[in-house]
């Protein structure tokens, strides 16, 4: 499945949870936007083992694909900029997600689950 997903500013994010490895072990995406120029706070994290948050998204850039494992704990805080002209639709911050998933036609699919 290819998802184009866009994170408005102030509102997108994505709570913390892990994603079910069923199908697949590694979860692709690439980012067609950019920390520090369309949003300056927020972003995609992962949870380490000392359960520390880390943010991934200052370390990419726009074009640039990171791979995680589904069942590390993850989500996305909700975007921010803080200087910005005249708000656009656009603004934000937009991923493009590469994974496998069930169908909601799969009865009894397995789906992620909160952390």
């Amino acid at each position: 499945r290819f998802h184009l997903m866009n994170y408005p500013l102030g509102k997108g994010f994505i709570s913390r949870h892990i994603d079910p490895i069923k199908y697949v072990n590694v979860t692709a995406g690439i980012y067609v936007t950019e920390y520090g120029k369309d949003y300056d706070s927020g972003g995609f994290y992962v949870i380490n083992k000392k359960r520390k948050k880390i943010n991934i998204d200052k370390k990419i850039k726009s074009s640039d694909m990171v791979l995680f494992y589904p069942s590390m704990p993850h989500g996305v805080d909700a975007i921010q900029k803080k200087i910005l002209k005249k708000p656009n639709i656009t603004d934000g911050r937009w991923f493009l997600n590469l994974t496998l998933v069930a169908s909601h036609h799969v009865r009894n699919r397995i789906t992620s689950k909160g952390w």
